[in-house]
């Protein structure tokens, strides 16, 4: 049906609808924006996979261009959201700047102050005259401020964690001008990595991470909440048919919904226990594991058998005893 690098006239026209849909999603962010080129790669690398790793592909997929699209359809949303509901790929095909492009040159960078650079010249100086003093690690950092090189954002982010560690060195004897043993080891390995304008300049810019990142997860909440309500009143609704592939179809959902939960957060609310069906009685014996999911959902809810002796059962604001 497909070769190497052709699509049909069908595929190509249904993926160039998905590029148009996906760019006036995202507007003129240069990190989120794709064209065809990137998603019919993208497609026929899913039908590779359903060609050669059939283990791989879900019973309900009945085609290898069902499962390519799906792939497309997952690497839009890494595109939009910045990671995967669930295993990476394709990441040698997102936009350079994009934060999971394994193409990637350089992501977010922060240029060190004059302060920075002042103190990272003194600790050099003073490891030069003492010997002592800083890691391997606290001497690179300090020619990189020294240099005036950019550091990225999880560099930034491990100086904070190291002025947090060690903030309790500036009460040790000799930290401090004009005491005993000063410069004290604390004393140069604070100068190493910017001093006191790096530990301000660091605990700034890590705040406004922390920030954006609480802020991207609450939008995804905000987005996520409303679709996990039409599928769990869907998943209830197909309780109540027994048409052929009825089983089937719920267990899609349920999958969905397992991929969708991290997308909310909030204290736990829904948990789902697998267990065996007992065929004499309409109840189910609980097993000695069990999965757990968080969403409010009401009453408990048997499901009917998907496969042998195997059901899922739905419990709404009540914690599993353990055992």
């Amino acid at each position: 049906m497909y070769v190497s690098k052709q699509l049909t006239p069908g595929i190509r026209a249904g993926l160039e609808r998905k590029v148009e849909e996906h760019n006036e999603k995202v507007g003129n962010v240069a990190s989120k924006r794709t064209n065809l080129r990137t998603l019919a790669a993208v497609f026929r690398r899913g039908v590779g996979a359903y060609r050669t790793n059939p283990q791989s592909v879900r019973p309900s997929v009945r085609s290898e261009e069902q499962w390519a699209y799906a792939r497309v359809n997952a690497f839009l949303y890494a595109l939009r959201n910045g990671r995967f509901r669930r295993g990476r790929f394709d990441l040698d095909l997102l936009p350079e700047a994009h934060p999971l492009s394994t193409k990637a040159v350089s992501k977010a960078s922060y240029k060190p102050t004059q302060g920075m650079v002042e103190s990272a010249r003194r600790g050099l100086a003073m490891r030069r005259e003492f010997g002592r003093g800083g890691t391997p690690v606290g001497i690179a950092r300090a020619r990189d401020i020294v240099n005036g090189r950019e550091l990225s954002e999880s560099t930034v982010l491990r100086m904070h964690s190291f002025f947090s560690r060690h903030a309790v060195d500036a009460q040790a004897e000799g930290f401090r001008s004009g005491e005993d043993g000063y410069p004290s080891n604390g004393r140069i390995a604070h100068e190493l990595w910017g001093g006191d304008s790096g530990r301000s300049w660091s605990k700034r810019i890590r705040d406004q991470i922390m920030r954006e990142r609480e802020k991207g997860m609450d939008n995804d909440m905000e987005k996520a909440q409303g679709p996990m309500n039409h599928l769990l009143m869907a998943f209830s609704e197909l309780l109540s048919y027994s048409f052929d592939g009825v089983a089937e179809m719920r267990m899609d959902i349920m999958e969905i919904i397992h991929a969708l939960e991290p997308e909310v957060a909030g204290k736990p609310r829904m948990e789902v226990e697998t267990g065996y069906m007992d065929d004499d009685e309409d109840k189910v014996t609980t097993m000695t594991w069990r999965k757990r999911l968080s969403w409010r959902m009401g009453s408990s809810v048997s499901v009917p058998k998907t496969e042998p002796d195997l059901s899922v059962v739905i419990y709404q604001g009540r914690e599993l005893n353990s055992d």
